[in-house]
């Protein structure tokens, strides 16, 4: 039997609904060992990156929802590399060249 602290926090995404006008992308990830579903171009590259990152020894995509301030985001990644976990949100709609206040 293998220790709590050992296995993932994560093994599975939450929701598989593609959002509207999305695109649908399907890898293969080694490290889940699993087929990983993802819905947009930097979502891919971010799953690549960590599929080559030695350090990372487990991932998921789309773990969990965190509530705060009254809204509902969905964390992007989850990542385990050595002794951290981290969560990551990409942010895809930046307003590019606003002015600054």
């Amino acid at each position: 039997m293998v220790p709590s602290f050992l296995q993932p926090r994560f093994t599975f995404p939450i929701g598989n609904a593609r959002p509207k006008g999305a695109a649908h992308f399907e890898l293969w990830a080694p490290k889940r060992g699993r087929r990983v579903t993802l819905f947009d171009p930097l979502h891919v590259r971010l799953c690549i990156l960590l599929e080559s990152n030695p350090r990372v020894s487990v991932y998921c995509e789309r773990p969990a929802y965190l509530d705060h301030s009254e809204l509902q985001q969905r964390i992007d990644f989850w990542v385990k590399a050595g002794r951290r976990e981290m969560c990551w949100w990409l942010l895809l709609n930046l307003v590019r060249d606003a002015p600054v206040p």
